[in-house]
């Protein structure tokens, strides 16, 4: 039977079942989000979670051998050290992969206490970026991209903080590692990682609240910039205003009548100044940056990295850490 548009009346259109979601590519797998930030504990299973819910601040991420799908990925884990190497790792939502976190594995150990589906491993990680926070319960994919033997590797994490207040672009002074030089006799191409992390921690002197953690980085060849970036924590992004009606964790940082506080107990509704808050002396939180190009060094030729602030106190920064990778491509 055949019919022109004018003619037929009566067209019915069925709709299949939608499809399940494609799942993500790479060599990753997914857990869920557990808020809990002490290390001493155990993530429960098919959980991972960090040492610090402002990812700008993590260091270690914990995440159960058994994953969201209750599928045993022990192997897939332990792989992140196959090379020796590490590598680098993305933490993001499922449903929202602009939520994300972003560092370098520098460490990883498992730890197997007594039960069932206990055993976890904590990575040691190196921010590079992030953006957004991750709220409990959220599905997250794991992501890892392995590093290649390096021909070398430098790099340096403080032990202490340095600050760094002129507005010229210097080496820092406690991070001699920060720097190759071409000792061949003809060019080189490189790969050139580097990451660094700025902020105004607790009770750091002489920095008030009204310090800002703004840092210029650049990485310098043969004494002539060759690249930048720049970061910048605003004054008004350092904490939460206190809210009366947020159940707060121990640790946890408010803002309160221009008074920073930190949270000495879990609580909800009591206004500081009280037994549950302790004065904070500069707390202003983390920021940092990354960036990873090639570059070419003749023979003799060195590349450095340099910070500067961005402008005179208070709004200089504390450099808290930095890495400097390389390798010959």
């Amino acid at each position: 039977m055949s019919c022109s548009c004018n003619d037929c009346d009566d067209i019915t259109l069925f709709s299949g079942n939608p499809g399940t979601n494609g799942i993500f590519g790479g060599f990753s797998a997914s857990w869920k989000f557990n808020t809990d930030t002490n290390i001493l504990t155990t993530p429960t299973q098919s959980y991972l979670k960090v040492n610090n819910l402002s990812l700008l601040g993590v260091t270690k991420i914990l995440i159960n051998n058994v994953d969201i799908n209750v599928k045993d990925l022990r192997n897939f884990l332990i792989s992140f050290n196959a090379t020796g190497d590490y590598g680098l790792i993305r933490v993001f939502k499922e449903t929202d992969s602009s939520t994300f976190f972003m560092g370098r594995i520098t460490g990883l150990t498992e730890t197997v206490p007594a039960g069932t589906n206990t055993a976890y491993h904590t990575l040691d990680v190196t921010w590079i970026q992030a953006y957004g926070t991750f709220s409990s319960d959220d599905s997250l994919v794991v992501s890892f991209t392995p590093i290649g033997t390096q021909e070398e590797e430098a790099g340096t994490t403080a032990t202490s903080t340095q600050i760094i207040s002129g507005t010229a672009y210097a080496p820092a002074t406690g991070y001699s590692a920060l720097t190759k030089t071409n000792t061949s006799t003809v060019s080189k191409d490189y790969k050139i990682d580097v990451s660094f992390v700025c902020g105004n921690e607790t009770g750091l002197t002489p920095y008030a609240v009204t310090a800002g953690c703004n840092l210029g980085c650049a990485l310098f060849v043969n004494g002539v910039q060759a690249y930048e970036t720049i970061s910048r924590l605003e004054n008004n992004a350092a904490a939460p205003t206190w809210n009366n009606a947020v159940a707060y964790r121990i640790n946890d940082i408010v803002l309160y009548n221009g008074v920073y506080y930190k949270a000495l107990s879990a609580h909800t509704g009591s206004t500081p100044p009280s037994g549950n808050w302790a004065v904070q002396v500069g707390f202003k939180g983390r920021s940092g940056g990354a960036f990873s190009i090639p570059i070419t060094l003749a023979a003799g030729q060195t590349a450095d990295v340099r910070f500067k602030a961005l402008a005179t106190s208070p709004e200089n920064g504390l450099l808290l850490s930095a890495t400097f990778y390389y390798r010959e491509v």
